[in-house]
């Protein structure tokens, strides 16, 4: 079993033009061509990276905040952005199993498996103990990278009309991932300026 409690969320934003060209024409108002024309200036001027870098800084931010909600912390940070495609890594730093299973199961698995783990300390079997908190740690990392996947795609597009890919990996499996996303990034900006 792993112990390594990280993991990266890949996200590649695929339509910043449009969203950039209705948050413009939605503020200005008035006909339809002047909105337009306002749009595509403020694309010439808010550049890929400056869109994306303050995506990743709100998404960091309010990822965290939400799933502490649910009795997981994780430390976010911007990894890496080139354009529209950005990193995060994601430490999960600790798991309130009682919060988490309470969520997951419902409270009264929440409060058995609470009185387990109170069992094994008082046996004073650290080992079956801490096993149990790391499968916990484990099992939360796995499910939040799958939930991730599906979540983040969702919100974003109702809340700003943003479309995004988001691939989650584990460390093992990132660079592969990563560089194949790089590539595939890099062979469509080259495309487009042919």
């Amino acid at each position: 079993m792993s112990t390594n409690n990280l993991f990266y969320i890949n996200i590649a934003v695929l339509n910043k033009d449009e969203v950039i060209q209705s948050q413009v024409s939605g503020r200005v108002g008035g006909p339809k061509l002047f909105g337009k024309l306002a749009g595509k200036a403020a694309n010439a001027m808010i550049s890929d990276d400056k869109f994306t870098s303050a995506l990743a800084a709100k998404l960091a931010t309010k990822v965290s905040e939400k799933i502490a909600e649910i009795g997981v912390s994780l430390d976010i940070r911007k990894r890496f952005q080139q354009g529209s495609f950005f990193v995060l890594s994601a430490q999960l730093t600790d798991v309130d199993p009682g919060l988490l299973l309470q969520r997951a199961k419902g409270e009264e698995f929440a409060t058995k498996f609470q009185q387990l783990l109170s069992l094994l300390t008082e046996l004073e079997l650290n080992e079956a103990h801490e096993r149990a908190q790391a499968q916990i740690k484990e099992k939360a990392k796995s499910a939040l990278m799958t939930k991730l996947e599906e979540i983040l795609p969702t919100t974003l597009e109702e809340q700003g009309k943003v479309k995004v890919l988001v691939l989650c990996r584990s460390e093992a499996e990132q660079a592969e991932v990563f560089f194949e996303l790089l590539e595939k990034l890099n062979n469509s900006t080259l495309e487009s300026t042919e």
